[in-house]
């Protein structure tokens, strides 16, 4: 190591025990004092700061914009053809893999120790609030308000107010500002290279290339969704806040194409958020939805239902995940089960008894026969493997949301659903 290092080195650590800051803290305030003539920051320091981040970061407003690039279409084409199937692009087919929308919004979260232990999300606020716009086919899911103040789930969009009471956190939709608090970078299998130090928007700070060792277009295991932040891409160029380690910017490039950019527009931390911020509006209605019950077993959806819950003979390679039970006030539950072949490679099959209110759709349906029974299809295009199918057996209606197999597998699929076994 270059002595100049080791002089910095000592010198945070002096800081360290004179101010009692952090080793993130104490070497970014040294840092953001020092000329770009003196030796460029080590990956152990960025290390540090992402180890250090969870201690570090308590309270965060942030405004944040992700754009889709030109990169998305061919790893998805890619990807179709890694699984045997055909690409075609339609109105009703998202841009980007992993369905990652356009949007811009304003973020204010609350974080404890608790918020990045969940596997399976990037990052669970304690309390968090979250107004943006999406755009696209989802922008009216996307856009509105987002909120929990850690007791229940509120939302405000174009279909109105809405709050389901939350048994744990990861019932609350996932935050879209998560990533910027997120140092899964750190850790995940992969080689770092820092390219240059300088400053983004004002603050000292490293930009860092990320290269998965272990990047594969369709994975033959599932893995935690922190983890799967880095399968959107086989390369991934970060901008690191050298005072905290939150990421300022993060695009995700395939085949040196951006595939999906995210960035900071505006960050501070306050010291106090009032408690008026998380909660819902005063003197409204806030109608409550029960939250959906969650199933790891298929025989423990069977038992938590009034009726006949129909499984599917899925194709090799495929297996059930996991599903859930959604109460629908004074009408009978709905179920959804999931089938997955490895991340982002999936589909749902929901269901319900036909006397419940059938929810509105944008789809066309196209009626298919076969043997005597009727199939309907969102798509009878036989290359397409974009499309939803539902069906009705024994009084259930099924449907499979999107089925990602082509036209026949799909129809096959859809003819297999069976009761299944008590």
């Amino acid at each position: 190591m270059p002595s100049e290092e080791k002089d910095l080195k000592r010198l945070v650590r002096e800081r360290m025990s004179r101010t009692g800051e952090t080793y993130s803290t104490a070497r970014s305030n040294l840092f953001a004092n020092r000329d770009a003539t003196q030796p460029a920051i080590e990956l152990g320091d960025l290390f540090v700061l992402a180890h250090d981040l969870p201690m570090a970061i308590r309270r965060v407003h942030v405004a944040t914009r992700q754009t889709s690039g030109p990169g998305a279409r061919a790893m998805t084409e890619e990807r179709e053809r890694a699984l045997g199937r055909t690409f075609v692009p339609s109105e009703g087919r998202t841009r980007v893999p992993s369905n990652q929308p356009n949007w811009h919004g304003e973020t204010w979260m609350e974080l404890d120790a608790q918020s990045w232990r969940d596997p399976f999300s990037t990052l669970r606020p304690a309390r968090y609030r979250e107004e943006g716009v999406g755009e696209g086919r989802r922008a009216a899911q996307l856009s509105g308000i987002a909120a929990t103040d850690g007791s229940i789930f509120w939302w405000e969009n174009a279909d109105g107010l809405g709050s389901r009471s939350l048994e744990n956190r990861s019932m609350a939709r996932p935050v879209h500002a998560g990533w910027v608090c997120d140092s899964s970078w750190s850790s995940e299998p992969g080689s770092l290279e820092v390219e240059a130090v300088g400053e983004y928007s004002g603050r000292p700070a490293a930009t860092v290339l990320f290269t998965p060792i272990d990047f594969e277009l369709v994975h033959e295991a599932p893995r935690p969704r922190a983890a799967r932040a880095f399968d959107l891409g086989n390369e991934h160029r970060l901008i690191i806040d050298l005072a905290t380690g939150c990421t300022l910017r993060r695009i995700n490039y395939y085949r040196g194409e951006p595939i999906l950019e995210r960035e900071v527009t505006d960050l501070d931390f306050p010291e106090a958020f009032d408690d008026a911020l998380f909660a819902p509006p005063s003197g409204r209605v806030l109608p409550s939805t029960p939250g959906p019950r969650h199933y790891r077993q298929l025989s423990e959806i069977v038992e938590a239902v009034p009726f006949q819950v129909l499984v599917p003979r899925v194709p090799e390679g495929w297996r059930f995940s996991g599903g859930a039970v959604f109460e629908e006030g004074d009408g009978p539950p709905r179920v959804a089960l999931i089938y997955i072949k490895g991340p982002g490679v999936g589909f749902t099959i929901a269901e319900a008894p036909v006397e419940a209110e059938e929810r509105p759709t944008h789809i066309d349906w196209i009626p298919v026969e076969r043997d005597g029974r009727v199939v309907e299809i969102s798509s009878v295009d036989p290359t397409s493997c974009v499309r939803n199918v539902r069906t009705v057996v024994g009084g259930i209606r099924a449907e499979i949301q999107p089925c990602p197999l082509q036209r026949e597998e799909a129809v096959e699929l859809a003819l297999s659903l069976t009761p299944a076994e008590s």
